[in-house]
């Protein structure tokens, strides 16, 4: 774009950059709403826990050290799950950093502004 671009052709210029604009930002969007929705293994911890929680004898039910130890895995999943969410959550917050930091919008937006410059100085 370091050509020199005549009055007439300006304003195709300022629309066309406004659709590049328009176009990237969906795209991004859209791309960080399937970089939120990716799977992740929760479902496959819980049901591991369920199987083996549903595998334990009936004799065992009422063993005061089978409860203890069953309240135990619970914790324990509950932990590895929230260490699973937590971890995410950092993952989504360095991906939308990463996005804010992008300076193809800003150089975009430098670009408009020099076009309407330019359509400024050549109308007066």
């Amino acid at each position: 774009m370091g050509t020199l671009v005549s009055g007439k052709e300006m304003p195709r210029h300022v629309r066309e950059g406004q659709h590049t604009v328009i176009a990237y930002l969906y795209d991004i969007r859209t791309g960080f709403q399937q970089f939120l929705r990716r799977p992740d293994h929760k479902q496959d911890f819980v049901s591991q826990w369920q199987a083996d929680f549903n595998s334990l004898p009936d004799d065992l039910w009422d063993d005061e050290e089978t409860k203890a130890e069953l309240h135990q895995r619970v914790n324990d999943l509950r932990d590895r799950l929230w260490d699973i969410c937590d971890a995410r959550k950092e993952e989504a917050e360095q991906e939308r950093l990463a996005i804010i930091n992008e300076s193809w919008l800003q150089d975009s937006m430098g670009i408009a502004m020099n076009h309407f410059f330019s359509l400024m100085q050549r109308r007066t």
